[in-house]
């Protein structure tokens, strides 16, 4: 949080002039997780959340129901004002994505996103993960060890993660190859 010097950036540092950046929180951030990574979607974004000196409210999936743990243990730790969690379906989380939170993360489907975007009455800055992943397959590369690294990432939790494979753009060049190695 030590402010950082910065140099200015104006001639002759304008007769002297400093420039420092000053890291200050940003208050109460809401935390969205999708239903698939939960564990991990909750306490990877909320280090960074306590460790820049904010509060936290976290919303998970209604979909992880064994997440009320975290309530319960959230609780025995921390003072309601530090972090809480609120649970429940949709309504809830409609409800939640409509508070006035100095910023917030969500990671989810583009169309919970999209909803969660309506929502807002306050504009904050805010991280969306969502997406499809293509691979990308160079033409001098072991066609056999890229397929089975593709199949690896792909059967990584199912299949449920924002960068797992979803195509891939491979060359007519590998593609023979490993249409010969198969008739083999």
């Amino acid at each position: 949080m030590k402010p950082e010097k910065r140099t200015p950036f104006m001639p002759m540092n304008f007769l002297g002039a400093k420039a420092h950046v000053h890291y200050q929180p940003k208050g109460v951030v809401g935390i969205m997780t999708p239903w698939n990574v939960p564990v991990n979607m909750i306490f990877s974004p909320l280090a960074d959340v306590l460790g820049a000196g904010n509060r936290a409210m976290i919303k998970p999936s209604e979909y992880t129901p064994h997440t009320d743990i975290m309530h319960k243990l959230f609780a025995q730790y921390f003072e309601e004002s530090e972090i809480s969690v609120v649970t429940g379906g949709p309504e809830v989380g409609a409800a939640f994505s409509a508070l006035p939170l100095d910023h917030l993360i969500f990671t989810g489907a583009t169309s919970i996103g999209r909803l969660v975007m309506r929502r807002r009455r306050t504009w904050c800055r805010s991280r969306w993960n969502c997406g499809k992943s293509p691979v990308i397959v160079g033409e001098d590369c072991d066609i056999h060890q890229a397929a089975e690294r593709i199949i690896t990432g792909k059967s990584m939790n199912g299949g449920q993660l924002c960068v797992s494979p979803d195509y891939c753009f491979v060359p007519r060049v590998a593609s023979k190859r490993l249409s010969i190695a198969a008739r083999q």
